[in-house]
């Protein structure tokens, strides 16, 4: 089997997981790295938070391969400049996950997972507000679509139009 074509079949085996269930626990198992984002971007979603990667994980320095990540609740972790505290989101919130490579399950697992909010409210609305959570509308994207190839309008003008 090519290469793309089982890529396909992994995301779309991907996508049938990830609709079923927004389930995280430790043990999760998880194909690759982009199903994580994607799985975590619609964990946070349906659970009214925003989640952002911390510290930038730990790679395999004989590959170059990331072999752990740490995602973390936008809340977490302490203001860096207290003369702009009232313009962070920071609260120290502790919701934390760590996935780590098996190599020896041939897949990526949670590690860790705490799934404990402090400090901060979470809003089933929040992804009108959290900026990796929001969306384009489809009929945005088809818009542009239009513009740019059948129309062939540069970006300004585009922006204007929309």
């Amino acid at each position: 089997m090519s290469n793309s074509i089982s890529d396909d079949i992994s995301d779309e085996m991907e996508n049938t997981e990830e609709n079923s269930t927004l389930e995280l626990y430790v043990g999760k198992a998880f194909h690759n790295w982009n199903h994580v984002a994607r799985f975590m971007k619609k964990y946070a979603s349906a659970n009214g938070h925003g989640v952002r990667i911390g510290g930038g994980g730990r790679v395999d320095k004989a590959t170059n391969k990331i072999i752990k990540r740490t995602y973390l609740c936008r809340h977490a972790g302490k203001v860096l400049n207290q003369t702009n505290s009232r313009s962070s989101c920071r609260v120290g919130c502790p919701w934390k996950i760590n996935i780590w490579v098996k190599k020896d399950k041939n897949c990526l697992e949670v590690t860790t997972f705490n799934n404990q909010h402090v400090g901060h409210e979470c809003y089933l609305s929040a992804k009108q507000f959290v900026s990796t959570l929001r969306k384009l509308p489809k009929e945005i994207f088809e818009e542009i679509h239009f513009l740019t190839v059948v129309t062939k309008v540069n970006a300004t003008v585009q922006y204007q139009i929309i």
